[in-house]
């Protein structure tokens, strides 16, 4: 990634992220998808034996047993497998994102000193528009412009 700017580091950064947790995200769709069956079968079930009243033609109770069981395990498996992505997406932007973030703030402060910027503040874009309102000059634009990678 030398010599490319850092949103372009970043963007890159993040495609990768992307690329090496899609696996687990399209378990974690996949399973969602699994619960979301399994709850429309024990909704279909419940009404089967409520319509049925006391029948004994209605949906046995066993059928009923069996898909609980199935959408609590998939409901487990499913927290288990979300806790994990979420973990490991945590770790890959420490470790992929995380150093580039540091070099381009590092070069912002950099850039705010050389400016003679007191306070210099990293905003994020729905945080500009407050700081601008209260009377803050904004860099953005000035910094992108004068940044080397």
């Amino acid at each position: 990634m030398a010599g490319q700017s850092g949103i372009a580091e970043l963007r890159a950064a993040v495609g990768l992220v992307n690329e090496r947790l899609r696996p687990q995200a399209d378990e974690v769709n996949r399973l969602k998808k699994v619960v979301d069956g399994l709850e429309l079968q024990q909704q279909q079930a419940m009404q089967n034996v409520q319509s049925a009243n006391d029948d004994s033609a209605g949906t046995p109770n066993g059928e009923i047993t069996r898909i609980n069981e199935d959408l609590r395990k998939a409901n487990t498996e499913l927290n288990e497998k979300q806790t994990q992505l979420k973990a490991d997406y945590d770790a890959q932007m420490t470790a992929l994102v995380g150093p580039i973030q540091q070099r381009v703030s590092a070069r912002a402060l950099a850039f705010g000193a050389q400016h003679h910027c007191a306070n210099l503040k990293l905003a994020h874009a729905p945080d500009v528009a407050a700081l601008r309102s209260s009377g803050a000059q904004d860099l953005t634009l000035d910094f992108v412009s004068a940044y080397k990678p």
